[in-house]
């Protein structure tokens, strides 16, 4: 069981790796994984980040633990004594990671509002303008072939979860519109 930690106090995720020690480390260690989580948690609490310790300038030859590897901790530890990281050792999955940033660090997962698009990704504004260009049972037809999709085929973890972004910015149009359509009546 991992250590909990202040949910006053904002968060780091990271990953370690060192080309100097194994060539490919930091190209391939959880890079789709932590691209994934980085936008999960864009502009929140919690800071998604790799840390390439090949040619450092600071003293990465005092970082005694192994890489590659993931870790957590506070922000006020990473400027305070000690620097007490915890290494992750949980499931490596996606999803199993970003349930350990949401309850362990108290990550509060990044959404796009189709209201106002703030908080949206320049990847998702495509999407997000296609679908308001649609109505509400246009897009539940969609969200149905989606989900049909995402329980019957076989794929790679970075499309499943670039599905599931898709399926929740669907969930966030019809809600917006429904509430728009409210606030017209």
């Amino acid at each position: 069981m991992e250590k909990s930690l202040k949910a006053s106090e904002p968060g780091l995720f990271f990953g370690t790796c060192n080309n100097e020690k194994s060539k490919s480390s930091c190209e391939k260690f959880e890079k789709e994984k932590m691209e994934g989580l980085g936008n999960a948690f864009h502009g929140s609490n919690v800071m998604i980040a790799m840390v390439d310790c090949s040619n450092c300038k600071i003293e990465c030859s005092e970082w005694k633990a192994p890489m590659p590897a993931l870790y957590y901790t506070n922000w006020p530890l990473i400027r305070g004594p000690g620097n007490d990281h915890l290494q992750y050792k949980d499931a490596k999955s996606f999803i199993d990671m970003k349930i350990f940033i949401k309850k362990t660090l108290k990550g509060i997962e990044r959404t796009c509002n189709p209201g106002d698009q703030a908080n949206c990704l320049p990847s998702e504004l495509p999407l997000l303008e296609t679908l308001n260009a649609l109505d509400v049972d246009e897009i539940k037809k969609q969200m149905k072939l989606l989900k049909q999709r995402l329980k019957t085929e076989a794929m790679k973890e970075s499309i499943r979860n670039a599905l599931d972004g898709e399926l929740t910015l669907m969930k966030a149009v019809i809600k917006y519109k429904k509430g728009a359509e409210k606030s017209e009546l």
